[in-house]
């Protein structure tokens, strides 16, 4: 069963941004907040930090080093590392990813 959830923005407790965009939009959001056009250089700086910290799995092993910054996720992938963000809406899960230098 399909159910239209585009006028749905409600509030979700783990969603509370409230983004319904499209790629293009998105595509400029990146561009500009990777170019230093949104953020003041150091909180950007932020955002592409790390902590140097262990991640564990829901088991408690230890599954390597953290990926999440303050509020982007880093992952690597073939030796290129990509900085992004994921959610989910009801019916919807999506992504948006980019290297540092915007290649």
């Amino acid at each position: 069963m399909f159910v239209d959830v585009t006028e749905g923005n409600q509030s979700f407790t783990w969603a509370a941004s409230q983004i319904i965009s499209t790629t293009s939009d998105l595509n400029t959001f990146m561009t500009a907040l990777f170019g230093g056009k949104l953020l003041p250089s150091d909180v950007l700086e932020n955002m592409f930090t790390v902590p140097e910290v262990p991640t564990w799995n829901k088991d408690g092993k230890d599954v390597g080093r953290a990926t999440l910054s303050m509020g982007m996720i880093r992952t690597t992938i073939k030796s290129v590392t990509f900085w992004g963000k994921i959610g989910a809406r009801p019916g919807y899960c999506n992504g948006m990813f980019a290297t540092r230098g915007l290649q």
